[in-house]
């Protein structure tokens, strides 16, 4: 009777010790489903490029020795016959021809001599498609800045002029291309530590699975010691019952 009793005493701290386990193992699952999922869907925080604007690139091209600023009326010059335009990136480099032409009112035609729309699209040569959007608006807002350049402006030989734009030009893709490896480099990096960590949670994820099964087979083993321990009062009650 006393070697039943501890058999008793052993099946309840038994279930005890596995009701613990149990419930541990559920509170891992929880939280550990959580943060796998996370890591799964977290994707990589791709960099993204400014391109240079005119305030980097003017300290590379100027100073300008100081001319005289003598007014003229502007002359326009013939019409150019312009070449079709295939897609919108070649409308965007057409306005930033035209935004350049501001700065050449009294030799029009040496400026589209010089600068003309197939001069813009050799520029793009090079640029991944993924960045050519941006390298293009970005040489809108250059071309903006360099018509508005004052300093520009009171330079009176056109010639010098168109040679600081196409530096200024050259300058600016330069300026863009590096930025654009550095960015490169970077996402690269950080694509890789998005693939580890998507890696991690899937691997998570299965530890979580395991921690379910486990849960799952101690709480048979639990239900079987109950029912062993409710069968072990059967024989108990029917002898008190019998004595009454």
């Amino acid at each position: 009777m006393n070697i039943e009793r501890l058999e008793n005493i052993y099946l309840n701290l038994f279930r005890i010790f596995l009701i613990i386990l149990a419930t541990g193992a559920i509170i891992f699952a929880s939280f550990n489903v959580v943060t796998s999922l996370y890591k799964i869907i977290q994707e990589a925080d791709i960099k993204q490029i400014n391109p240079p604007n005119w305030s980097e690139l003017r300290y590379k091209v100027l100073p300008i020795t100081q001319p005289t600023q003598n007014k003229v009326s502007p002359s326009p010059a013939g019409p150019k016959e312009q070449p079709e335009l295939k897609n919108l990136n070649e409308k965007k480099l057409l306005s930033v021809q035209k935004n350049l032409q501001k700065l050449f009112y009294t030799n029009n035609t040496l400026f589209l001599e010089s600068i003309d729309l197939d001069f813009l699209i050799e520029r793009t040569i090079n640029i991944p498609a993924y960045a050519l959007d941006n390298f293009i608006n970005g040489l809108i807002v250059l071309s903006e800045d360099l018509a508005k350049e004052k300093r520009l402006q009171q330079i009176e030989s056109s010639e010098k002029r168109i040679k600081i734009v196409v530096e200024s030009i050259q300058i600016y893709k330069d300026s863009f291309t590096r930025k654009l490896k550095s960015a490169s480099l970077v996402n690269k990096q950080r694509i890789q530590q998005s693939e580890i960590e998507n890696a991690e949670g899937y691997s998570q994820l299965l530890l979580t699975l395991y921690a379910l099964g486990g849960f799952v087979f101690l709480l048979l083993c639990i239900l079987v010691l109950k029912v062993e321990y409710n069968l072990r009062k059967i024989p108990v009650a029917i002898s008190l019952r019998n004595e009454e």
